[in-house]
């Protein structure tokens, strides 16, 4: 497996709670094998009448949380209900993590607003690239200078602090509704909650083809268990 594979495989591991040694890993050369090879690893968790939807029941826990924790009426809180209604922004840091401790789960990481992450961007570009150009002026214009080069990175070092002092910034929920939320924490935490609430082969394959899209932009229909990660799905 390539390096991309590699990665798209820790992160199947780390949603089934499982590992894979270095030869079962270089066995795995097709979404099928990959399938065959996370349930080999977690069907002691199958649950023949698995009645209980992962996703129902944790709607329901998101509801009741909401509505107790944070006011909310429970005749709003539908699939489709928009986060920055239940939760608008100030305070989100403090709120989130609070959903995480009282909840005991992972929630996705918060973001940058559209704008702050514009920002970043232009000023980043414009301190990596000008790094690397005005030492070219500087030469034109005063001769050769031994510490030309440190321009570049001086533009590397600056951008780097830019983007981690920024980090107290990321106050935006990356997401739309609690539909997408419920889906994101479900990827998330997998491994717990199928532990708790069991699972089924069907199951655990709809999820690995959610990663896979997910890491790597693939269309679902051509996530299919005969399709190779190298020359079908492109992956490395």
């Amino acid at each position: 497996m390539g390096l991309d594979s590699v990665e798209l495989l820790v992160t199947v591991e780390e949603a089934f709670g499982i590992s894979f040694t270095d030869p079962e890993a270089e066995k795995i050369a097709t979404v099928g094998d990959l399938y065959k090879g996370v349930w080999s690893k977690i069907k002691d968790r199958e649950q023949i009448e698995n009645n209980k939807c992962k996703s129902a029941v944790l709607f329901y826990k998101f509801r009741n949380y909401f509505e107790t924790e944070f006011d909310s009426k429970r005749k709003e809180i539908v699939p489709n209900s928009l986060l920055k209604n239940i939760l608008p922004e100030v305070d989100i840091k403090t709120k989130w993590a609070k959903i995480e401790d009282g909840l005991e789960l992972e929630l996705p990481n918060l973001t940058h607003s559209k704008n702050i992450t514009t920002a970043l961007f232009i000023t980043g570009i414009t301190l990596i690239f000008g790094g690397f150009f005005l030492p070219i002026d500087i030469i034109k214009e005063f001769g050769n200078s031994q510490y030309w080069w440190l321009m570049p990175i001086i533009g590397i070092g600056a951008t780097t602090i830019m983007v981690k002092s920024a980090k107290p910034l990321k106050t935006t929920i990356p997401l739309d509704n609690i539909r997408e939320l419920i889906d994101e924490v479900l990827l998330l935490n997998y491994a717990k909650i199928s532990k708790q609430l069991g699972t089924n082969r069907l199951e655990v394959e709809n999820v690995i083809k959610l990663i896979i899209q997910d890491r790597t932009g693939v269309e679902l229909k051509e996530i299919v268990p005969e399709a190779s990660f190298t020359h079908d799905l492109g992956i490395d």
